[in-house]
């Protein structure tokens, strides 16, 4: 049976390389492009981890040069860094359109879910639904028997203005 990879162990593989490798692996918004072999590199210092497994760090190196701040680095950047922070060879213009086409699909999908949300938000039946699902709000006191009026603010996009209204928020 093949080890199987969670989330949990991604995380603590990112942990451990922003820990190990901070000016590679610690999140900047313009990052250090890697070397094409870093993965072999790294396995080289399994003993530092023991739960370090191959899988593992491929995930997690795959969640890391798909982030903006690679991505954007990858733009920015005219060269590739080893594990030790020197340069080894330059950033291939097709890695460049790459970069930058990823980072432009991640923007668009970005956008177009903000739209999606703005939608549900400016519906009437989203807004009623909303109000229901109000979280309970203490009182300074303690108390939640008080109902307090709180300012909600929304974004109405057909006038584009912003709108404020008052809502009870239920104890």
């Amino acid at each position: 049976m093949k080890n199987k990879w969670s989330s949990k162990k991604v995380k603590s593989t990112q942990d451990w390389l922003s820990s190990r490798w901070p000016e590679l692996f610690a999140w900047r918004p313009d990052q250090k492009p890697l070397s094409l072999s870093i993965h072999k590199d790294i396995l080289k210092h399994r003993a530092e981890n023991p739960e370090l497994s191959s899988r593992s760090l491929s995930e997690a190196l795959k969640r890391h040069v798909t982030s903006y701040g690679y991505l954007f680095g990858m733009q920015k950047n005219a060269h590739r860094y080893d594990l030790e922070g020197n340069k080894v060879d330059s950033v291939s213009a097709t890695h460049r359109k790459w970069a930058r086409s990823k980072l432009r699909l991640k923007q668009r999908l970005a956008q177009k879910v903000r739209k999606e949300r703005l939608t549900r938000l400016n519906t009437k039946t989203s807004r009623k639904t909303l109000q229901k699902h109000v979280p309970v709000r203490m009182d300074f006191a303690g108390e939640s028997g008080a109902k307090r009026a709180a300012p909600v603010i929304r974004y109405k996009t057909s006038r584009k203005k912003l709108i404020k209204r008052e809502v009870d928020l239920a104890s």
